[in-house]
Protein backbone atom coordinates (compact mmCIF):
# COMPACT_ATOMS: atom_id res chain seq x y z
CA UNK A 1 0.00 0.00 0.00
CA UNK A 2 1.67 3.43 -1.09
CA UNK A 3 3.08 5.47 2.04
CA UNK A 4 1.07 8.76 1.78
CA UNK A 5 1.84 11.48 4.13
CA UNK A 6 -1.47 13.21 6.41
CA UNK A 7 -2.42 16.51 4.22
CA UNK A 8 -2.04 18.61 7.69
CA UNK A 9 1.90 17.49 7.79
CA UNK A 10 2.60 17.32 4.16
CA UNK A 11 5.66 19.69 3.32
CA UNK A 12 3.74 23.91 3.63
CA UNK A 13 5.86 26.09 2.09
CA UNK A 14 6.39 29.52 4.38
CA UNK A 15 4.15 32.07 2.62
CA UNK A 16 5.82 35.32 1.57
CA UNK A 17 3.99 37.08 4.45
CA UNK A 18 5.94 34.72 6.62
CA UNK A 19 9.09 34.73 4.70
CA UNK A 20 9.32 38.71 4.43
CA UNK A 21 8.43 38.96 8.64
CA UNK A 22 11.33 36.49 9.08
CA UNK A 23 13.64 38.44 6.75
CA UNK A 24 13.06 42.10 8.10
CA UNK A 25 13.51 41.11 11.46
CA UNK A 26 16.84 39.02 10.73
CA UNK A 27 17.47 42.71 8.99
CA UNK A 28 16.50 44.88 11.43
CA UNK A 29 19.20 43.18 13.89
CA UNK A 30 21.82 43.38 11.13
CA UNK A 31 21.01 46.81 10.36
CA UNK A 32 21.36 47.70 13.77
CA UNK A 33 24.62 46.53 14.17
CA UNK A 34 25.90 47.92 11.03
CA UNK A 35 24.99 51.12 11.88
CA UNK A 36 27.33 51.14 14.64
CA UNK A 37 29.88 49.88 12.49
CA UNK A 38 29.48 52.34 10.53
CA UNK A 39 29.07 55.08 12.94
CA UNK A 40 32.49 54.09 14.30
CA UNK A 41 34.14 54.26 10.78
CA UNK A 42 32.41 57.51 10.21
CA UNK A 43 33.95 58.94 12.86
CA UNK A 44 37.04 57.58 12.43
CA UNK A 45 37.53 58.52 8.65
CA UNK A 46 36.39 62.31 9.68
CA UNK A 47 39.07 62.63 12.53
CA UNK A 48 41.67 61.13 10.06
CA UNK A 49 40.46 63.70 7.30
CA UNK A 50 40.71 66.58 9.88
CA UNK A 51 44.70 65.55 10.83
CA UNK A 52 45.33 64.85 7.12
CA UNK A 53 43.87 68.42 6.10
CA UNK A 54 45.31 70.23 9.07
CA UNK A 55 49.38 68.69 9.06
CA UNK A 56 49.70 66.94 5.77
CA UNK A 57 48.07 69.29 3.11
CA UNK A 58 50.73 71.74 1.45
CA UNK A 59 50.85 75.61 0.85
CA UNK A 60 50.26 74.83 -2.61
CA UNK A 61 46.84 72.89 -2.05
CA UNK A 62 45.54 75.60 0.42
CA UNK A 63 45.99 78.29 -2.25
CA UNK A 64 43.30 76.48 -4.02
CA UNK A 65 40.39 76.39 -1.45
CA UNK A 66 38.35 79.56 -1.42
CA UNK A 67 37.13 79.07 2.40
CA UNK A 68 39.87 76.70 4.26
CA UNK A 69 38.42 76.74 7.69
CA UNK A 70 35.30 75.33 6.51
CA UNK A 71 37.11 72.59 5.29
CA UNK A 72 38.70 72.21 8.81
CA UNK A 73 35.53 72.75 10.29
CA UNK A 74 33.31 70.06 8.32
CA UNK A 75 35.20 67.49 9.58
CA UNK A 76 34.20 68.09 13.45
CA UNK A 77 30.95 68.32 11.99
CA UNK A 78 31.11 64.95 10.31
CA UNK A 79 32.68 63.41 12.93
CA UNK A 80 29.69 64.94 15.62
CA UNK A 81 27.14 63.67 13.75
CA UNK A 82 28.81 60.01 13.69
CA UNK A 83 29.61 60.39 17.52
CA UNK A 84 26.09 61.19 17.75
CA UNK A 85 24.25 58.53 16.32
CA UNK A 86 27.20 56.15 17.70
CA UNK A 87 25.70 57.63 21.60
CA UNK A 88 21.97 56.84 20.51
CA UNK A 89 22.65 53.39 18.88
CA UNK A 90 24.07 52.23 21.51
CA UNK A 91 21.34 53.69 24.32
CA UNK A 92 18.80 52.35 22.28
CA UNK A 93 16.98 49.00 23.39
CA UNK A 94 14.25 49.08 20.99
CA UNK A 95 15.52 48.08 17.41
CA UNK A 96 12.54 49.11 15.65
CA UNK A 97 13.37 49.22 12.06
CA UNK A 98 11.62 52.65 11.66
CA UNK A 99 13.42 54.16 14.52
CA UNK A 100 17.08 52.56 12.50
CA UNK A 101 15.59 53.87 9.40
CA UNK A 102 14.98 57.58 10.78
CA UNK A 103 18.61 57.59 12.15
CA UNK A 104 20.16 56.41 8.93
CA UNK A 105 18.55 58.70 6.96
CA UNK A 106 18.77 61.73 9.34
CA UNK A 107 23.02 60.89 9.43
CA UNK A 108 23.71 60.21 6.14
CA UNK A 109 21.70 62.77 4.19
CA UNK A 110 22.95 65.02 6.12
CA UNK A 111 26.64 64.21 5.89
CA UNK A 112 25.60 64.21 1.91
CA UNK A 113 24.67 67.75 2.40
CA UNK A 114 27.31 68.79 4.36
CA UNK A 115 29.31 67.45 1.74
CA UNK A 116 27.80 69.24 -1.33
CA UNK A 117 27.57 72.43 0.92
CA UNK A 118 30.92 72.86 1.82
CA UNK A 119 32.24 71.40 -1.99
CA UNK A 120 30.84 74.50 -3.32
CA UNK A 121 32.28 76.53 -0.85
CA UNK A 122 35.64 75.75 -0.95
CA UNK A 123 36.29 74.22 -4.41
CA UNK A 124 33.32 75.84 -6.63
CA UNK A 125 35.21 74.82 -9.58
CA UNK A 126 34.90 70.90 -8.83
CA UNK A 127 32.44 68.64 -7.80
CA UNK A 128 32.99 67.17 -4.65
CA UNK A 129 33.17 63.39 -5.92
CA UNK A 130 35.48 61.60 -3.37
CA UNK A 131 33.76 62.99 -0.09
CA UNK A 132 29.94 61.68 -2.03
CA UNK A 133 31.30 58.47 -3.35
CA UNK A 134 32.67 57.64 -0.18
CA UNK A 135 29.61 58.37 2.03
CA UNK A 136 27.27 56.48 -0.59
CA UNK A 137 29.34 53.72 -1.06
CA UNK A 138 30.43 53.10 2.29
CA UNK A 139 26.53 52.97 2.90
CA UNK A 140 25.73 50.54 0.04
CA UNK A 141 28.40 48.31 1.46
CA UNK A 142 27.78 48.28 4.94
CA UNK A 143 24.18 49.38 5.31
CA UNK A 144 21.08 47.04 4.77
CA UNK A 145 18.66 48.82 2.95
CA UNK A 146 15.79 48.94 0.12
CA UNK A 147 17.30 50.06 -3.57
CA UNK A 148 14.87 52.98 -3.09
CA UNK A 149 16.75 53.90 -0.31
CA UNK A 150 19.85 54.15 -1.59
CA UNK A 151 18.08 55.81 -5.30
CA UNK A 152 17.36 58.62 -2.67
CA UNK A 153 20.59 59.38 -1.36
CA UNK A 154 21.76 59.23 -5.10
CA UNK A 155 19.03 62.03 -5.87
CA UNK A 156 19.36 63.73 -2.98
CA UNK A 157 23.39 63.97 -3.45
CA UNK A 158 22.62 65.16 -7.10
CA UNK A 159 20.20 67.98 -6.29
CA UNK A 160 21.60 69.22 -2.99
CA UNK A 161 24.89 69.56 -5.34
CA UNK A 162 23.04 71.80 -7.91
CA UNK A 163 21.14 73.96 -5.05
CA UNK A 164 24.48 74.49 -2.50
CA UNK A 165 26.43 75.67 -5.89
CA UNK A 166 23.92 78.47 -6.35
CA UNK A 167 23.27 79.14 -2.88
CA UNK A 168 27.38 79.81 -2.40
CA UNK A 169 27.68 81.74 -5.25
CA UNK A 170 24.39 84.04 -3.82
CA UNK A 171 25.87 83.83 -0.87
CA UNK A 172 29.55 84.19 -0.83
CA UNK A 173 31.43 86.82 -2.38
CA UNK A 174 34.56 84.65 -2.33
CA UNK A 175 32.37 82.35 -4.34
CA UNK A 176 31.06 85.32 -7.12
CA UNK A 177 34.53 86.77 -7.13
CA UNK A 178 36.21 83.61 -7.97
CA UNK A 179 33.19 83.00 -11.00
CA UNK A 180 33.90 86.26 -12.08
CA UNK A 181 37.45 84.87 -12.98
CA UNK A 182 36.18 82.11 -14.99
CA UNK A 183 33.71 83.96 -17.12
CA UNK A 184 30.63 85.13 -14.41
CA UNK A 185 27.13 83.07 -13.53
CA UNK A 186 27.27 82.10 -17.00
CA UNK A 187 30.17 80.32 -16.16
CA UNK A 188 28.60 78.46 -13.45
CA UNK A 189 25.38 77.27 -14.88
CA UNK A 190 27.06 75.53 -17.55
CA UNK A 191 29.53 73.62 -15.34
CA UNK A 192 27.20 72.59 -13.27
CA UNK A 193 24.96 69.71 -15.46
CA UNK A 194 28.04 67.72 -16.36
CA UNK A 195 29.33 67.51 -12.97
CA UNK A 196 25.54 66.61 -11.63
CA UNK A 197 25.47 64.16 -13.78
CA UNK A 198 29.34 62.51 -12.49
CA UNK A 199 27.54 62.89 -9.01
CA UNK A 200 24.55 61.12 -9.91
CA UNK A 201 26.29 58.17 -11.86
CA UNK A 202 28.11 57.50 -8.40
CA UNK A 203 24.39 57.59 -6.98
CA UNK A 204 23.19 54.89 -9.90
CA UNK A 205 26.35 52.49 -9.17
CA UNK A 206 25.86 52.60 -5.70
CA UNK A 207 22.19 51.72 -5.73
CA UNK A 208 22.93 48.86 -8.38
CA UNK A 209 25.74 48.07 -5.30
CA UNK A 210 23.15 48.17 -2.94
CA UNK A 211 20.52 45.67 -4.86
CA UNK A 212 23.20 42.76 -5.71
CA UNK A 213 24.02 42.91 -1.67
CA UNK A 214 20.23 43.13 -0.87
CA UNK A 215 19.21 40.01 -3.24
CA UNK A 216 22.51 37.86 -1.67
CA UNK A 217 20.89 38.54 1.73
CA UNK A 218 17.88 37.88 0.89
CA UNK A 219 18.81 34.52 -0.45
CA UNK A 220 21.00 33.63 1.97
CA UNK A 221 18.57 33.91 4.12
CA UNK A 222 16.07 32.14 2.12
CA UNK A 223 18.98 29.24 1.97
CA UNK A 224 18.55 29.16 5.68
CA UNK A 225 15.44 28.70 6.03
CA UNK A 226 13.70 24.94 5.81
CA UNK A 227 9.68 25.38 5.72
CA UNK A 228 8.58 27.66 8.23
CA UNK A 229 12.05 27.15 9.97
CA UNK A 230 14.94 29.29 10.02
CA UNK A 231 18.54 27.50 10.91
CA UNK A 232 20.78 29.21 13.10
CA UNK A 233 23.75 26.71 13.31
CA UNK A 234 24.60 23.36 12.86
CA UNK A 235 25.46 21.27 16.32
CA UNK A 236 25.91 17.75 15.16
CA UNK A 237 26.31 15.41 12.13
CA UNK A 238 26.18 11.81 11.37
CA UNK A 239 25.92 9.37 8.54
CA UNK A 240 22.04 10.22 7.81
CA UNK A 241 21.79 13.84 8.52
CA UNK A 242 22.81 16.52 10.15
CA UNK A 243 20.82 18.59 13.57
CA UNK A 244 20.88 22.69 13.43
CA UNK A 245 19.40 24.74 16.02
CA UNK A 246 17.05 26.78 14.80
CA UNK A 247 13.16 28.83 15.44
CA UNK A 248 10.10 28.89 13.75
CA UNK A 249 9.83 32.10 11.35
CA UNK A 250 6.39 33.53 12.92
CA UNK A 251 6.91 32.09 16.97
CA UNK A 252 10.30 31.94 17.62
CA UNK A 253 10.58 28.97 19.57
CA UNK A 254 14.14 27.39 19.71
CA UNK A 255 13.79 24.33 18.24
CA UNK A 256 16.20 21.13 16.82
CA UNK A 257 15.95 20.62 13.35
CA UNK A 258 17.02 17.41 11.99
CA UNK A 259 17.86 16.73 8.17
CA UNK A 260 18.75 13.54 6.83
CA UNK A 261 20.77 13.31 4.02
CA UNK A 262 21.31 9.70 3.15
CA UNK A 263 23.36 7.93 1.08
CA UNK A 264 23.37 7.09 -2.74
CA UNK A 265 22.76 3.19 -2.11
CA UNK A 266 18.71 3.05 -1.70
CA UNK A 267 18.24 6.59 -0.62
CA UNK A 268 14.68 6.82 -1.77
CA UNK A 269 13.92 3.88 0.46
CA UNK A 270 15.54 5.16 2.77
CA UNK A 271 13.94 8.74 3.07
CA UNK A 272 10.47 6.60 2.46
CA UNK A 273 11.26 4.86 5.86
CA UNK A 274 12.52 7.66 7.65
CA UNK A 275 9.39 9.70 6.83
CA UNK A 276 6.83 6.84 7.39
CA UNK A 277 8.53 6.38 10.72
CA UNK A 278 8.73 9.78 11.97
CA UNK A 279 4.84 9.68 11.24
CA UNK A 280 4.90 7.13 13.98
CA UNK A 281 7.08 8.95 16.50
CA UNK A 282 5.15 11.41 16.16
CA UNK A 283 1.79 10.13 17.51
CA UNK A 284 3.70 9.81 20.75
CA UNK A 285 2.70 12.17 23.77
CA UNK A 286 4.16 10.84 26.81
CA UNK A 287 6.32 13.35 28.71
CA UNK A 288 9.66 11.35 28.86
CA UNK A 289 9.45 11.13 25.39
CA UNK A 290 11.20 13.70 22.63
CA UNK A 291 8.57 15.89 21.21
CA UNK A 292 8.24 16.37 16.81
CA UNK A 293 6.85 19.63 16.05
CA UNK A 294 7.11 19.29 12.51
CA UNK A 295 8.13 17.50 9.33
CA UNK A 296 8.70 17.85 5.65
CA UNK A 297 10.56 17.99 2.77
CA UNK A 298 13.02 20.62 1.40
CA UNK A 299 12.77 21.89 -2.14
CA UNK A 300 15.73 19.60 -3.36
CA UNK A 301 13.81 16.75 -1.23
CA UNK A 302 15.15 16.12 1.41
CA UNK A 303 13.33 14.88 5.05
CA UNK A 304 13.77 17.04 7.77
CA UNK A 305 11.70 16.57 11.06
CA UNK A 306 11.94 19.66 13.59
CA UNK A 307 11.62 18.68 17.51
CA UNK A 308 11.78 20.11 21.11
CA UNK A 309 15.00 22.07 21.86
CA UNK A 310 16.76 20.63 24.95
CA UNK A 311 19.23 21.80 27.24
CA UNK A 312 21.52 19.30 29.44
CA UNK A 313 23.54 16.48 29.18
CA UNK A 314 22.88 12.95 27.42
CA UNK A 315 23.45 9.48 29.29
CA UNK A 316 26.67 8.73 27.35
CA UNK A 317 28.11 12.16 28.50
CA UNK A 318 27.37 11.91 32.09
CA UNK A 319 28.82 8.86 32.69
CA UNK A 320 32.06 9.81 30.59
CA UNK A 321 32.63 12.84 32.41
CA UNK A 322 31.65 11.82 35.95
CA UNK A 323 31.57 8.44 35.87
CA UNK A 324 28.53 5.55 36.88
CA UNK A 325 25.71 6.08 38.73
CA UNK A 326 24.41 5.17 42.24
CA UNK A 327 21.68 2.55 42.08
CA UNK A 328 19.19 4.94 43.24
CA UNK A 329 19.89 7.22 40.37
CA UNK A 330 19.81 4.84 37.80
CA UNK A 331 16.52 3.37 39.03
CA UNK A 332 14.78 7.22 39.05
CA UNK A 333 15.76 7.28 35.20
CA UNK A 334 15.03 3.76 33.72
CA UNK A 335 11.66 4.51 35.34
CA UNK A 336 11.25 7.83 33.12
CA UNK A 337 12.68 5.57 29.80
CA UNK A 338 10.28 2.45 30.65
CA UNK A 339 7.27 5.18 30.69
CA UNK A 340 8.13 6.75 27.65
CA UNK A 341 9.15 3.07 25.86
CA UNK A 342 5.83 1.68 27.20
CA UNK A 343 3.57 3.81 25.65
CA UNK A 344 5.61 3.43 22.44
CA UNK A 345 5.21 -0.48 22.96
CA UNK A 346 0.91 0.25 23.30
CA UNK A 347 1.11 1.45 19.93
CA UNK A 348 2.91 -1.29 18.78
CA UNK A 349 6.17 0.33 17.91
CA UNK A 350 9.72 -0.78 18.85
CA UNK A 351 12.67 2.19 19.15
CA UNK A 352 15.22 -0.13 18.07
CA UNK A 353 18.36 2.06 19.47
CA UNK A 354 17.99 2.57 23.11
CA UNK A 355 21.54 3.97 24.03
CA UNK A 356 23.04 5.86 26.50
CA UNK A 357 23.26 9.04 23.54
CA UNK A 358 19.61 8.94 23.41
CA UNK A 359 18.66 9.37 26.82
CA UNK A 360 18.70 12.77 27.70
CA UNK A 361 18.60 14.19 31.38
CA UNK A 362 17.45 17.95 31.08
CA UNK A 363 14.94 19.79 33.84
CA UNK A 364 11.60 20.66 32.96
CA UNK A 365 9.48 23.00 35.10
CA UNK A 366 11.75 22.49 37.95
CA UNK A 367 11.91 19.01 37.86
CA UNK A 368 15.61 17.77 37.85
CA UNK A 369 16.87 14.30 36.15
CA UNK A 370 13.80 14.67 33.87
CA UNK A 371 14.54 12.30 31.19
CA UNK A 372 13.90 12.53 27.65
CA UNK A 373 14.11 9.70 24.73
CA UNK A 374 15.50 11.03 21.68
CA UNK A 375 16.32 9.75 18.38
CA UNK A 376 13.25 7.49 17.17
CA UNK A 377 14.87 7.45 13.76
CA UNK A 378 15.02 3.93 13.43
CA UNK A 379 11.51 3.16 15.06
CA UNK A 380 9.44 0.41 13.31
CA UNK A 381 5.73 -0.63 13.72
CA UNK A 382 5.24 -4.49 14.36
CA UNK A 383 1.63 -3.79 12.73
CA UNK A 384 1.76 -2.30 9.62
CA UNK A 385 1.03 -4.39 6.45
CA UNK A 386 1.97 -3.70 3.26
CA UNK A 387 4.90 -1.84 4.33
CA UNK A 388 7.70 -4.49 4.83
CA UNK A 389 9.72 -3.31 2.27
CA UNK A 390 10.62 -0.36 3.42
CA UNK A 391 12.53 -2.19 6.49
CA UNK A 392 14.86 -4.94 4.46
CA UNK A 393 15.54 -8.79 5.52
CA UNK A 394 19.11 -9.08 6.36
CA UNK A 395 20.16 -5.50 7.41
CA UNK A 396 21.04 -4.96 11.02
CA UNK A 397 19.71 -1.95 12.45
CA UNK A 398 20.62 0.02 15.71
CA UNK A 399 24.33 0.33 17.43
CA UNK A 400 26.56 -2.49 17.78
CA UNK A 401 27.52 -1.89 21.95
CA UNK A 402 23.64 -2.34 22.57
CA UNK A 403 22.08 -4.05 20.42
CA UNK A 404 19.77 -7.33 20.90
CA UNK A 405 20.27 -10.84 19.79
CA UNK A 406 17.64 -11.62 17.68
CA UNK A 407 18.63 -8.25 15.71
CA UNK A 408 22.25 -9.35 15.36
CA UNK A 409 20.72 -12.45 13.37
CA UNK A 410 18.17 -10.74 11.32
CA UNK A 411 15.70 -11.98 12.36
CA UNK A 412 12.32 -10.47 11.37
CA UNK A 413 9.93 -11.02 14.20
CA UNK A 414 11.76 -8.47 16.29
CA UNK A 415 9.69 -7.57 18.91
CA UNK A 416 9.31 -4.60 21.71
CA UNK A 417 11.72 -7.21 23.78
CA UNK A 418 14.76 -6.14 21.45
CA UNK A 419 14.02 -2.29 23.48
CA UNK A 420 14.39 -3.91 27.09
CA UNK A 421 17.66 -5.87 25.76
CA UNK A 422 19.11 -2.04 24.94
CA UNK A 423 17.80 -0.68 28.20
CA UNK A 424 19.22 -3.51 30.19
CA UNK A 425 23.01 -2.81 28.58
CA UNK A 426 22.28 0.81 29.11
CA UNK A 427 21.77 0.01 32.56
CA UNK A 428 25.09 -2.37 32.65
CA UNK A 429 27.24 0.98 31.59
CA UNK A 430 25.14 3.24 33.78
CA UNK A 431 26.03 1.79 36.93
CA UNK A 432 29.94 0.10 36.02
CA UNK A 433 30.74 3.04 33.39
CA UNK A 434 32.12 0.12 30.94
CA UNK A 435 30.18 -1.36 27.93
CA UNK A 436 28.20 -4.54 28.17
CA UNK A 437 30.79 -6.49 26.14
CA UNK A 438 34.90 -5.34 25.18
CA UNK A 439 35.22 -6.20 21.86
CA UNK A 440 37.41 -4.71 19.58
CA UNK A 441 35.78 -4.82 16.60
CA UNK A 442 32.00 -4.58 15.70
CA UNK A 443 31.60 -7.64 14.54
CA UNK A 444 33.27 -9.33 17.61
CA UNK A 445 30.55 -7.02 19.52
CA UNK A 446 27.52 -8.81 17.71
CA UNK A 447 28.82 -12.16 18.21
CA UNK A 448 29.21 -11.24 21.88
CA UNK A 449 25.65 -10.19 22.20
CA UNK A 450 24.13 -13.46 20.26
CA UNK A 451 26.29 -15.76 22.22
CA UNK A 452 28.73 -14.91 25.04
CA UNK A 453 26.64 -14.46 28.86
CA UNK A 454 27.44 -10.88 30.33
CA UNK A 455 28.90 -10.44 33.44
CA UNK A 456 26.67 -9.35 36.64
CA UNK A 457 27.24 -5.62 36.98
CA UNK A 458 28.21 -5.56 40.40
CA UNK A 459 31.69 -7.41 39.67
CA UNK A 460 33.06 -4.19 37.24
CA UNK A 461 31.46 -1.79 39.06
CA UNK A 462 32.89 -0.09 42.21
CA UNK A 463 29.71 1.55 43.74
CA UNK A 464 27.50 -0.82 45.74
CA UNK A 465 25.22 -2.78 43.17
CA UNK A 466 21.74 -4.44 45.18
CA UNK A 467 21.66 -8.25 44.52
CA UNK A 468 17.78 -8.34 43.20
CA UNK A 469 19.31 -5.20 40.67
CA UNK A 470 22.06 -7.31 39.39
CA UNK A 471 19.23 -10.08 38.59
CA UNK A 472 16.68 -7.55 37.28
CA UNK A 473 19.93 -6.12 34.55
CA UNK A 474 20.98 -10.11 33.45
CA UNK A 475 17.28 -10.99 33.00
CA UNK A 476 17.25 -7.93 30.62
CA UNK A 477 19.75 -9.28 29.29
CA UNK A 478 19.11 -12.62 28.67
CA UNK A 479 19.63 -14.32 24.79
CA UNK A 480 16.11 -15.37 23.83
CA UNK A 481 13.24 -12.62 24.18
CA UNK A 482 11.15 -14.82 25.75
CA UNK A 483 13.14 -15.37 28.84
CA UNK A 484 13.37 -10.86 29.60
CA UNK A 485 10.49 -9.39 30.47
CA UNK A 486 7.81 -9.35 28.48
CA UNK A 487 6.49 -6.03 28.69
CA UNK A 488 7.01 -2.69 30.69
CA UNK A 489 5.00 -3.57 33.16
CA UNK A 490 6.51 -6.23 34.01
CA UNK A 491 9.77 -4.42 33.78
CA UNK A 492 8.87 -1.83 36.14
CA UNK A 493 7.21 -3.85 38.48
CA UNK A 494 10.39 -6.12 38.75
CA UNK A 495 11.97 -2.45 39.25
CA UNK A 496 10.29 -1.51 42.33
CA UNK A 497 12.08 -4.81 44.41
CA UNK A 498 15.37 -3.40 43.27
CA UNK A 499 15.19 -0.29 45.53
CA UNK A 500 18.31 0.58 47.32
CA UNK A 501 17.83 2.26 51.02
CA UNK A 502 17.67 5.56 49.84
CA UNK A 503 15.67 6.35 46.93
CA UNK A 504 17.15 9.09 44.24
CA UNK A 505 15.65 13.10 45.29
CA UNK A 506 14.96 15.99 43.98
CA UNK A 507 17.05 17.41 46.51
CA UNK A 508 20.09 15.40 45.32
CA UNK A 509 19.44 16.21 41.53
CA UNK A 510 19.30 19.57 41.79
CA UNK A 511 22.57 19.36 43.44
CA UNK A 512 24.37 17.52 41.04
CA UNK A 513 22.97 19.74 38.25
CA UNK A 514 24.09 22.81 40.44
CA UNK A 515 27.83 21.59 40.35
CA UNK A 516 27.41 20.02 36.91
CA UNK A 517 25.58 21.96 34.51
CA UNK A 518 27.06 23.71 31.29
CA UNK A 519 24.81 25.50 29.05
CA UNK A 520 24.57 23.40 25.97
CA UNK A 521 22.51 24.21 22.65
CA UNK A 522 21.20 20.87 22.27
CA UNK A 523 22.90 17.37 22.51
CA UNK A 524 21.32 14.78 20.25
CA UNK A 525 22.93 11.87 18.35
CA UNK A 526 22.82 12.79 14.88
Amino acid sequence: MPITMPLCCKKKEPSPAQTSDSFQKERCGLLHQRLILVSYLGLTLSVIGWVITKYLWGPVQWESVIAPNWVLISKWIHAASFAGALLFLRSLKDWRAGTLRTIDNVVFHFNLLLATWVGAIAFPAEAPLFPISLILFVHAAFVPCLLSCQISMGVWATLGFVVMRFLSYLWFPSVQTFWETRGGYDAMVGATPAQAIQIAIYGLVSALVTKTLYNMRKDLHQAKQVGNYILEKEIGSGGMGKVYIAHHAMMHRPTALKMLVPGDDDSGAAIQRFEREVQLASTLSHPNTISIYDFGRTDDNKFFYVMEFLDGLNLQEIVEKYGPLPAARTIHILRQVAGSLGEAHNKDIIHRDIKPANIFLTERGGIYDFVKVLDFGLAKEMKIDGASHLTKTGVIFGTPRYIAPEMVYGSSKVDHRADIYNLGAVTFWLLTGQPLFAASSNVELLVDHAKTDPKPPSELSEIAIPEALDRFVLRCLAKKPEDRFQNMDEFLGALETCEPNRLWTQNQAREWWSLHRQPVDFAEAA
